[in-house]
């Protein structure tokens, strides 16, 4: 009867595979079998094994390099002892090592596995060891704590748990050791009874990457099945968000063990790592990028508060991560979509619909867009459908979620019914206030680029207690407007509808007095609407360069585009829906034109956009950049009071959640839309005349 079946697989290692050799066939405990595999050498490997004429080795050679893991289990299926004894062929096993483990699980029946203390080829690397059943089982919850070629496992135990998962390509034996644990006794005897090599050949340096990745695969679903074991009965069951990333999981599975125990160490060490994590910046998960990080961050969080591991308001605690996710839905990639679902399935914690609170208005600003982001990318996984089902289950957007789901027929916009403009002038809109003397300066270099355009008109209304803007020179296509505004509050969607009122030609831009566009892109998004392809054009393809003060002060005296795009790079936000955009105006005012229920800054821009969805009319983008120009942010770019920011995204919400039939007749009552203003009398300073409107 052989007692321990020696495991040994081998690629490539004709530098230290003597050594290791050696050290298994000087053991002082001499019944076992060395099962070596030589995993399709290309070195002196197999030359090596076989110059060794011990009876104890039996070795196995595959036809193809197949890796370490199958290997193993391959030894796993030939292996006829009681215990495995696991090897690396690149680490030395002290003489007395299978004498002293063979002892300890001969007299500790309740002991699957048992581990030794080791050094490091390397003196000046530090090794970090716990000894017991209870310390390997918490640390195991940050990392693997075993020296894999130091364990003596019992044979059934292995088979018991089927082996190794190869799919964990580099980190099988931390998948194998975080199974053992959760169902029986692993632990490692104090004696340094190995050495382990350090080298750049071996398997944990030439791919540490894709050791990391599934080594974070492997701990997120240890600490998942590590809660599920010792959670009370009212205590919520983890998903793989709640512990999304290391730290959070690994504070999560210490508080529900301190609960679990009733002993407080766990619990304080929890609350330490829970205040060096929100200190401090969080680690990056593998392969997925720091979004993911963040979103299950707040996953993790909103776990830890409701399940009163600590104290605090959900809403303060997370107020910077939703404040993350507005920026996340203005500048989302497409290659990001794996943390599109995380923070889905965040907001659908988030958000509370009986509580109608700015915080769960702004959360479900943020649901919208990334739900429209969503049927962007066409990818939806199961655990993503439970989410989007919540959501649809909570009566939120049902549009949407039916169409996600699968439910709701999808329909499409025949272009060719669309009327096509039949001028060739276009007319440039742009509302103005002058609040810094940035935007004076703004005005003109954007003012001499439209105006340089053929086939072109220009209409300036600046609304002010006086007028401030001065045209640098007379331009003959422009036309200036004055109206006498003493509200602090620019009433810009108001001003806007006036002007496309206004204007007498087919196609209207809607500009701001800070954006430089290229002319090819705008002549591009004309081209769109004058073929009958948009209703609403954008010249630019979501991406917003917010120029800094310097470089605006360069390019408003050189007015070189040129200049800009060198500088593109910077600060820069995609998905942009504002700034500039070209409508077909008898279209657009007909579907409502500016909504004026927006006063003040914020959520027109997307609303003008979800509403041309759901009525079908096309909105198309043009390739390229629209370039911010700076200016200092005033009074002109801010919401009027909270109580209007949260009535801005009340009626952004209410749009987006109406069906075509809905909007239609929602437009038609936008007529009646009290304002607090006076009638308002027009000036036009080129001729001196008084125009009514």
């Amino acid at each position: 009867m052989i007692d321990i079946s020696v495991i040994m697989p081998v690629f490539n290692e004709e530098k230290y595979l003597h050594a290791a050799i050696d050290s298994i066939l000087s053991q002082t405990f001499d019944n076992f079998e060395f099962i070596i595999i030589d995993d399709a050498s290309t070195d002196n490997s197999l030359q090596i094994i076989k110059s060794y004429t011990d009876k104890r080795i039996i070795l196995i050679c595959n036809e193809y390099n197949v890796g370490n893991y199958p290997s193993r289990n391959r030894g796993l299926e030939l292996a006829v002892g009681k215990y495995i004894c696991v090897m690396d062929a690149d680490d030395i096993a002290y003489p007395q090592k299978f004498e002293f483990q063979y002892k300890y699980l001969e007299t500790h029946p309740d002991i699957w596995g048992i581990g030794t203390n080791f050094i490091f080829s390397n003196p000046q690397m530090k090794r970090h060891l716990s000894l017991s059943y209870e310390q390997l089982m918490i640390h195991l919850l940050q990392n693997n704590t075993f020296l894999h070629s130091s364990l003596m496992i019992r044979t059934d135990v292995m088979r018991m748990h089927g082996g190794y998962d190869e799919k964990y390509i580099y980190s099988s034996d931390y998948d194998l050791m975080s199974r053992l644990v959760l169902s029986g006794k692993v632990e490692n005897l104090p004696n340094i009874l190995m050495m382990c090599r350090w080298h750049a050949s071996q398997i944990s340096q030439l791919h540490r990457d894709e050791q990391k990745a599934f080594a974070y695969d492997i701990r997120r679903k240890y600490q998942i099945e590590f809660i599920n074991r010792y959670r009370s009965a009212n205590q919520q069951t983890p998903d793989e968000w709640t512990v999304g990333i290391p730290q959070i999981g690994r504070i999560i599975a210490l508080y529900t063990y301190a609960s679990y125990t009733g002993d407080v160490i766990y619990e304080k060490q929890a609350d330490e790592l829970l205040e060096q994590l929100l200190e401090n910046d969080i680690e990056i998960i593998p392969s997925l990028g720091r979004e993911c990080s963040l979103c299950s961050l707040g996953c993790g969080l909103i776990y830890i508060l409701r399940n009163g591991f600590a104290e605090g308001k959900e809403d303060e605690v997370l107020a910077e991560l939703d404040k993350r996710l507005l920026i996340l839905c203005m500048n989302w990639k497409k290659e990001e979509v794996y943390s599109l679902y995380g923070w889905i399935h965040y907001l659908t914690l988030r958000i509370d619909v009986s509580e109608e609170s700015s915080v769960t208005l702004f959360n479900k600003q943020n649901l919208i867009q990334l739900l429209d982001r969503l049927e962007e990318v066409g990818m939806i996984d199961e655990c993503l459908l439970k989410d989007i089902r919540i959501i649809d289950g909570l009566g939120l957007f049902p549009e949407r979620t039916k169409r996600l789901l699968g439910t709701k027929e999808i329909v499409s916009t025949n272009y060719n019914d669309i009327e096509k403009p039949l001028d060739d002038v276009v007319t440039f809109v742009i509302p103005v206030r002058i609040d810094s003397s940035e935007r004076q300066a703004n005005l003109d270099v954007v003012l001499d680029q439209l105006s340089k355009r053929t086939h072109t008109k220009i209409i300036i209304l600046e609304a002010d207690s006086g007028p401030l803007y001065k045209m640098p020179e007379n331009y003959p296509n422009v036309t200036y407007l004055f109206v006498k505004d003493d509200n602090p509050i620019f009433y810009r969607t108001k001003y806007l509808n006036e002007l496309l009122r206004q204007a007498d030609t087919s196609i209207v831009g809607i500009w701001d007095t800070d954006v430089i566009v290229p002319d090819n892109q705008i002549d591009c998004s004309i081209d769109d609407i004058r073929e009958g392809r948009a209703v609403m054009s954008f010249p630019y393809d979501g991406c917003f360069n917010l120029c800094s003060l310097e470089d605006s002060f360069v390019f408003r005296n050189n007015r070189s585009i040129d200049f800009l795009k060198e500088r593109e790079h910077f600060n820069r936000v995609i998905h942009s829906v504002g700034g500039a955009l070209l409508v077909h105006r008898s279209i657009y005012l007909n579907a409502g034109g500016e909504n004026e229920h927006f006063y003040g800054w914020g959520m027109e821009d997307q609303e003008r956009v979800k509403r041309m969805e759901i009525l079908g009319l096309p909105v198309s983008r043009v390739t390229g950049v629209l370039y911010h120009l700076f200016h200092f942010r005033n009074g002109n770019s801010r919401y009027c009071s909270e109580r209007q920011r949260i009535e801005s995204g009340k009626e952004f919400m209410k749009v987006c959640s109406m069906s075509k039939n809905q909007l239609k007749q929602y437009i038609c009552s936008w007529n009646n839309i009290a304002t607090n203003f006076e009638t308002q009398i027009y000036l036009s300073l080129n001729t001196n005349e008084i125009i009514s409107i």
